[in-house]
């Protein structure tokens, strides 16, 4: 048995931390969850007409968006509006 330097014992340690490092990262034991994975699914307003408010402001250049914003001019909500706001609001859909 030899007997070895502290600096030699001390370089073996970090070379074999690096090493068991590197076999998690590989296996994927460490890694980091994907981003799709950190993003809570997309909660509405619950009157029809937040929601489809909600989905024009999300997702304006979306291929649904035509029909949202005909859903939502025809939506009851918009006639308790005062007159110049409901206007407004169907000019803007």
């Amino acid at each position: 048995m030899r007997a070895e330097s502290p600096a030699a014992c001390r370089a073996l340690g970090v070379a074999l931390a690096l090493c068991a490092a590197v076999a998690l990262l590989g296996s994927g034991a460490l890694r980091a969850p994907a981003f799709a994975d950190t993003i809570p699914e997309k909660r509405y307003p619950p009157s029809k007409a937040a929601e489809l408010k909600a989905r024009l402001l999300d997702l304006p250049s979306s291929p649904e968006a035509p029909s949202w914003a005909s859903q939502y001019v025809r939506q009851p909500e918009l006639n308790r509006l005062e007159p110049t706001a409901g206007v407004a609001e169907r000019i803007w859909a």
